[in-house]
């Protein structure tokens, strides 16, 4: 199994200085302008994102296919496998850097007794249950056409009335790139011009809505541009993951 230690504190790569995972993607399955985005303190997989060590555990055979167009039981298998040989371990509490692996929360989180937190979309109970299970919330997505009920109800959200979906791929030229050309650069300042129009649009199509949140974990380093833009709060990877570790492992 793949390993990389990302520690903001002196762990001398020890792995077990780590108390959290995360399941990433098979190396060599990610598009070069995904790789651009990890670059981007912000991003699921960037050692700058968290102020406390993480291990990124890359779980053979994960990617695009596998994962989001069609989730595979041996992707499943091997991320059981893997969490519960990382409980054995001492890790604390383990995430993904897919928020298309809600498919997989139930299944997974049934055999370890670690938290596992497979998808920011674990988020929407909580928002509702802060800000009215009737308001409406805006979710950007990496794909819409990908993002089904499943995925909803594996997390706890079995009521998806008054939650409107917009996909990158769907809304924005240069998220696509993303997945139909596999080798092509990106330009961030482009993404980040495509998120503020579309979270305009999305707040002028619904005008009531209290908060967004964001599906997608490579999407956490445009939150705080989307929140400036818009003024509502964003939820995302990295909320539902801090959130996780101050319950877990934050010591005042």
């Amino acid at each position: 199994m793949n390993k990389e230690c990302f520690c903001e504190v002196d762990c001398d790569k020890k792995t077990d200085a780590a108390k959290f995972a995360i399941f990433a993607w098979e190396a060599g399955k990610i598009p070069r302008g995904l790789m651009q985005l990890e670059t981007l303190r912000g991003n699921s997989t960037n050692p700058q994102t968290f102020d406390f060590p993480i291990i990124i555990e890359r779980i053979p055979g994960a990617c695009a296919e596998t994962v989001i167009q069609n989730p595979s039981p041996l992707v499943l298998k091997s991320m059981i496998n893997r969490a519960q040989e990382l409980q054995k371990m001492g890790i604390k509490g383990i995430t993904t850097s897919c928020g298309f692996n809600a498919i997989f929360q139930k299944e997974i989180s049934k055999t370890v007794k670690i938290p596992f937190f497979s998808s920011s979309l674990l988020q929407i109970p909580y928002i509702r249950a802060v800000y009215g299970n009737k308001r409406d919330i805006i979710i950007f997505t990496a794909r819409k056409a990908n993002l089904r009920q499943e995925h909803f109800f594996a997390t706890g959200t079995t009521d998806i009335s008054n939650l409107h979906l917009y996909g990158m791929k769907e809304e924005s030229k240069e998220w696509l790139k993303m997945n139909t050309h596999f080798d092509a650069n990106i330009d961030i300042e482009v993404l980040k011009k495509d998120f503020v129009r579309l979270a305009k649009k999305a707040l002028n199509e619904h005008p009531d809505a209290v908060a967004f949140l964001f599906e997608c974990t490579d999407m956490p380093p445009f939150s705080q541009l989307v929140r400036d833009t818009v003024g509502l709060p964003v939820y995302d990877f990295v909320t539902m993951t801090r959130y996780f570790y101050n319950a877990v492992c934050c010591a005042l």
